[in-house]
């Protein structure tokens, strides 16, 4: 991709933002992106991580709509709260009920079933949101604290670890970040090729030194 298509697709990509903010309604004629996953509100979280930990998305068939109650039955979740949680993901765009008490998929619930995505929401919702919780309890017991081993995260996994000490010794946790960093990665904003093709690489000079500050490439 060249760098003029770079800044027309950056534009595209602002009206997009700028319509989800704008309306929920015309947001329906985008929904097939992974951005339509993304750009959930945080009281959406709850939903995507209830679909995430009872794999409800292979739970709905690709071919015909499937009753709730049966759904229920599949992943073992009470009835009551099955019906909820699919209630709140039908109203942020995630499967849709073609049939009263019957689900099936669309555009955005498929998305959950690549791996990459599928690792995203996981990593979302039970890496990042706990963590994300309790960084105001990380301040009171440890103000002005800058160690790695005093923070939300490690509050969040009981245990005085940093990250990235927590991410070596978990390697299901660790491959699902990886997996979570391709969706990003993988088209879209965050693509790998921004950063191939945005600077002039080859204009350094033999033996230079890059940087990768936090792994925030």
């Amino acid at each position: 991709m060249r760098l003029e298509n770079s800044s027309r697709l950056h534009w595209v990509q602002g009206r997009h933002y700028c319509v989800r903010v704008s309306t929920s309604e015309f947001f329906s004629v985008l929904k097939k992106s992974k951005h339509g996953l993304t750009s959930l509100q945080h009281h959406d979280n709850l939903a995507l991580a209830v679909i995430s930990r009872y794999s409800i998305a292979k739970a709905v068939s690709l071919d015909e709509p499937i009753s709730i109650v049966e759904v229920s039955k599949n992943i073992g979740l009470s009835e009551h709260r099955t019906r909820s949680i699919l209630r709140h993901a039908i109203a942020s765009g995630i499967f849709y009920e073609p049939i009263p008490e019957h689900i099936a998929h669309n555009g955005l619930s498929k998305l959950l079933l690549e791996p990459n995505m599928d690792a995203w929401v996981a990593h979302t919702t039970t890496d990042v949101a706990p963590p994300a919780s309790l960084i105001l309890e990380s301040w009171r017991r440890f103000p002005d604290s800058n160690e790695p081993r005093e923070t939300g995260f490690s509050l969040a996994v009981g245990e005085e670890k940093s990250l990235f000490e927590y991410f070596a010794e978990n390697s299901s946790v660790r491959d699902r970040f990886g997996l979570a960093m391709s969706a990003l990665t993988d088209g879209g904003a965050f693509d790998i090729r921004y950063l191939v093709q945005g600077y002039p690489w080859n204009d350094l000079p033999l033996g230079a030194t890059i940087v990768d500050v936090s792994s925030n490439t």
